[in-house]
């Protein structure tokens, strides 16, 4: 999909876009950071996702890393 995407908004001959931003890609997804480095994007803006443990005793878990 993201490729298929990718070629429509490259295509000069159709339509002309300056910007396009995919949103969002945690940084815990190193492959769909990739990805879209592989499309010709780069990554400029960095999301940060916060959570609130209402139970402060259990133990805090991160997301694991994709890969």
């Amino acid at each position: 999909m993201v490729l298929a995407v990718a070629k429509v908004v490259q295509d000069r001959s159709k339509v002309q876009y300056e910007d396009f931003v995919m949103n969002w890609i945690g940084d815990f997804n190193p492959r769909m950071m990739a990805v879209a480095e592989q499309i010709g994007g780069r990554i400029w803006r960095t999301h940060a996702t916060f959570r609130y443990l209402f139970d402060r005793e259990k133990e805090f878990k991160r997301a694991p890393i994709i890969r």
